[in-house]
């Protein structure tokens, strides 16, 4: 190949830099796709990943501020890809997902955890930055993508890149001098906003584990109707059958689920079989749960219900136990 000048190397390569960002991008998103569940990642970018070329007159400007020896191998940002997540825990999404990837080298250019540990007292832009090279010459839609072709990947939360889209240009490339006033601001802004982000994250773990509770729940509920009732449930991951599990969480906590299900198999399970064949309660999986509720805290269990339409079926539960149900109505 002769030595163009970088400007018109630039406009030869301006198509396949489009195409290796392209292509990052729709594996990283595949990736994370995988790890995570289609239902969960409807929702998991908080802004549509993507990626750009350096425009023609910002590579120039660069490269007159740098002088690189030669700017196609040192200007690794000529195309790059952002991913915007919510919280600091799905940055590691996309690092897996990242990574996961064996058609690409990688290699990590700048992680806040890293600037935090060398610099504690410091407060400013955070971001996740990974250089991303094709590891052999290949094709992508007709495109020929040169070895070692890098595409710059940047991964922020959403705090992360609101900071960084206000102090891009107007702190960092700034073109008036900037007051120091307005630098302890931003800085103080990135100290509430990683304390902030440290809550979301603090916050979701403990709804991560009520998710989990209730889910938990609802699966040995399901599983224990099935053996008494010798059919599968019809309903798994009901709103109905989440919502009753929530409103009666707490009571959850000290049932010993083996116990449990020696004390109904026993004495109640053919009442409960009998009755399933008809609609209502009984046709549910949660009535399982409903005669544990009945025997341990029956006063909490009608004081708390919620379901109307199921009131005579709460009060043959109760009859079936000995409770009084005279005061149910």
């Amino acid at each position: 190949m002769s030595d163009p000048s970088f400007e018109n190397w630039l406009t030869e390569s301006t198509p396949a830099l489009k195409a290796w960002g392209a292509f990052v991008v729709a594996k990283i998103k595949a990736f994370v796709r995988l790890d995570i569940g289609e239902d969960r990642y409807k929702s998991f970018f908080k802004i549509e990943p993507s990626y750009r070329v350096k425009d023609m007159a910002s590579a120039l400007k660069k490269q007159a501020k740098k002088n690189y020896p030669d700017p196609r191998v040192a200007m690794t940002d000529l195309v790059g890809a952002r991913f915007v997540v919510l919280v600091r825990t799905d940055i590691e999404i996309v690092e897996r997902a990242l990574l996961a990837y064996s058609g690409w080298s990688t290699s990590r250019d700048r992680h806040f955890r890293d600037e935090v540990i060398d610099n504690p007292e410091l407060f400013d832009y955070q971001s996740v930055h990974y250089l991303v090279r094709a590891t052999e010459e290949t094709e992508i839609d007709g495109i020929r993508i040169p070895d070692g072709l890098p595409c710059e990947v940047q991964i922020r939360t959403l705090l992360q890149h609101a900071y960084a889209e206000l102090v891009h240009d107007n702190i960092y490339k700034p073109t008036v001098r900037v007051p120091s006033s307005a630098k302890r601001l931003v800085a103080r802004s990135m100290a509430l906003m990683e304390t902030t982000d440290v809550m979301f994250c603090q916050a979701l773990h403990e709804l991560d584990q009520v998710t989990a509770t209730v889910a938990e729940l609802e699966r040995f509920a399901n599983e224990l109707y099935s053996r008494i009732c010798g059919r599968a449930a019809e309903d798994v991951g009901s709103p109905d059958a989440m919502e009753f599990i929530e409103t009666y969480r707490d009571l959850f906590v000290s049932c010993n689920r083996a116990e449990f299900e020696t004390f109904l198999q026993g004495g109640y399970a053919q009442r409960l079989r009998e009755r399933s064949a008809h609609p209502g309660l009984f046709a549910k999986p949660i009535s399982v749960l409903v005669y544990w509720l009945a025997r341990e805290h029956d006063a909490e269990l009608a004081e708390r219900w919620h379901l109307p339409a199921y009131r005579r079926d709460l009060q043959l539960i109760l009859a079936d136990l000995g409770k009084a149900t005279d005061s149910f109505h």
